[in-house]
């Protein structure tokens, strides 16, 4: 049976919303007409309300809210603290031989939230770790994390993806990008990132996130797309950023980020779902809804809407293996494309990937 992916957070999801956006009286109320829906012993990692958990309970503490499910939202807390922690301590070694050798780093997504705008690593789930270097340092950067133990969890392929997958032996995750996503997988789309980032001193290791406006702009990139449980946090962050004003976000350079790197319609469409939740400056939706989109744009924001299969699956290659190199006409793709698909789905000839493509379109007909 094949698994059904989402694209917008669940409607437990946006109950917990609900509960972390409102005050006081308003926000315990929110709370318990939740626990109506769902037994909170029943919670699991893979359950789709688990990632918020740690965050509800976080908001109760600043809110001084007291109720019944408070050990058990603690016990959640402090075990995403844990985990968190571990995963930090773990990389310590890495960050410091990054530094040592002159390779760049910007946290990214969950990380850069947790230590700039949430100031700890209790509220925020991660599934693993995201930091962006040059794509210039892959090659040295996967010879470090090798030499430190680490291994690789994914295929390695600079030259046809925008990361590779991590694991150490205590099975700690750490995603390396030279690009800061499948949408932006080409240098000039993670200039913005570098000229723009702010630096930080954490543990005495001096690190860089984005500016608020490029966390944001990721953030709804990241977030509005299909995912087999929705990482809802995403709104949360966004919300969060929106709320702090130091430092502000740039509207007009967001803007231009959409236009720039053809994302306005995902952008536009996780900002108007965000308007549901906090308020948006009027003038900014307005100008996302006035900047015309074209028909490529629009034939890859269906592909990355529908449920996987043959023709969605396709388009969404294209889109990857097209960003890669922008200024190439269309003759070169179409020479190019059978040999990044080669790559991306790991055979070892043609042949091999003929076969391999047949039988995925009959599994997607059957």
């Amino acid at each position: 049976m094949k698994q059904e992916l989402s694209v917008w957070p669940s409607q437990r999801q946006e109950m917990l919303f609900k509960v972390l956006l409102k005050q006081g009286t308003e926000s315990l109320t929110a709370w318990q007409d939740w626990l109506q829906k769902t037994s909170l012993e029943q919670i699991t990692l893979d359950n789709d309300a688990f990632q918020l958990l740690p965050l509800v309970y976080h908001h109760f503490q600043q809110q001084g809210i007291t109720t019944e499910a408070m050990p058990k939202l603690q016990g959640l807390y402090k075990s995403n603290w844990c985990r968190n922690q571990l995963r930090w301590y773990s990389l310590r070694p890495l960050f410091q031989a990054f530094q040592k050798h002159d390779i760049p780093v910007i946290f990214l997504k969950g990380l850069a939230m947790s230590l700039f705008y949430y100031k700890s690593f209790g509220p925020r789930y991660m599934d693993d770790f995201d930091l962006l270097i040059h794509r210039c340092d892959a090659e040295q950067a996967k010879g470090i994390l090798l030499e430190l133990g680490w291994h690789l969890h994914s295929f390695w392929l600079p030259e046809y993806y925008h990361e590779c997958h991590f694991q150490d032996q205590k099975q700690q995750n750490l995603d390396l990008h030279w690009h800061v996503s499948p949408d932006l997988c080409f240098d000039a789309a993670s200039e913005s990132f570098w000229t723009n980032a702010q630096k930080l001193q954490v543990d005495q290791i001096s690190v860089c996130i984005p500016h608020a406006t490029e966390l944001f702009f990721h953030l709804l990139l990241h977030g509005r797309k299909l995912h087999p449980i929705h990482p809802a946090h995403w709104i949360m962050d966004a919300v969060c950023i929106l709320r702090n004003p130091i430092p502000p976000i740039s509207w007009p350079r967001f803007i231009q980020l959409a236009k720039e790197f053809e994302t306005t319609l995902i952008i536009r469409h996780a900002m108007q779902y965000l308007n549901q939740w906090t308020t948006i400056p009027v003038e900014v939706m307005q100008e996302l809804q006035a900047i015309p989109i074209s028909r490529s744009e629009r034939l890859i924001y269906n592909a990355f809407s529908k449920q996987p299969g043959a023709y969605a699956s396709f388009f969404r290659h294209w889109y990857y293996h097209t960003r890669w190199n922008r200024q190439a006409n269309l003759w070169t793709h179409l020479i190019k494309f059978p040999g990044y698909l080669k790559a991306i789905w790991q055979q070892t000839s043609y042949l091999g990937l003929l076969q391999y493509l047949l039988k995925k379109i009959w599994l997607y007909i059957i």
